[in-house]
């Protein structure tokens, strides 16, 4: 499994709902990942905070303990983004190729989470809650809002990604930050930096801003979807340059 190390300051929100599956994993003051939830095979986390600590902890403990507390949750019912599996475990591992087509697996071949931790608490849909809020993941940007309104957010996500057909360099130079673009709904891309290589040699690209709901983050946005600071210092990369959070 490839190993990229990255520091979480703070991590995004998720949301949390009225349908909460305890997974049978005792609550600790010292083992905060144990205080999880799955909702509609979701993992939901009380706070950013919280989910800070229990990827933090984790990344503290031996690999065998970290495969051993996932497993846990799989035998639970979830299924991860990217599982974090013992290799001796051909059962599991057999249950997740039988479940993840090629097309499947390519797409996540192309959008790493570089944090292994990270993207195992992340489900095969590319979903997390954090303190009541839905944040999906896609290539064309994080999707989040109210958890109530999942059905609208996984919507947009999902027109977004068919219609956008911008450059993921020219979506990072022109669209940028926290935008609204839909009711209820919004989505965050990170800046262009110049550390962007690949997209400091292919040049301007298209230049425009495509789609009309582009703008900088705070750009005639309601300052109570404006949530830039619950939201730092998370890295998400893959060897395209299609990364959103800048460490």
């Amino acid at each position: 499994m490839r190993k990229i190390l990255i520091t979480l300051s703070a991590i995004l929100l998720l949301l949390s709902c009225n349908s909460e599956d305890e997974l049978g994993i005792r609550t600790s003051e010292n083992n905060p990942e144990n205080s999880v939830k799955k909702v509609n095979g979701i993992l939901s986390f009380n706070s950013k905070e919280n989910l800070k600590d229990a990827i933090e902890n984790l990344n503290g403990k031996e690999r065998y303990q970290i495969e051993n507390y996932f497993e846990k949750l799989y035998n639970n019912g979830f299924k991860s983004f990217r599982p974090i599996i013992n290799k001796r475990n051909r059962e599991l591992i057999n249950e997740y190729m039988s479940e993840f087509n090629s097309q499947r697996r390519n797409e996540e071949d192309q959008f790493l989470i570089p944090d292994p931790v990270f993207a195992a608490y992340i489900n095969g849909e590319n979903e997390i809650i954090v303190d009541n809020s839905l944040y999906k993941f896609t290539t064309r940007g994080l999707f989040f809002g109210d958890l109530n309104d999942s059905i609208k957010i996984r919507e947009v996500a999902l027109n977004h990604n068919i219609s956008n057909r911008m450059s993921i360099c020219d979506l990072r130079r022109n669209e940028s930050g926290v935008t609204g673009v839909g009711e209820g709904v919004n989505r965050y891309i990170a800046a262009f930096t110049r550390v962007d290589d690949d997209c400091e040699r292919s040049g301007g690209g298209s230049g425009g801003s495509g789609s009309g709901s582009g703008g900088s983050s705070g750009s005639g946005i309601d300052p109570e979807i404006a949530i830039n600071n619950m939201i730092q210092n998370l890295s998400i990369c893959d060897g395209n340059n299609t990364y959103w959070f800048s460490t």
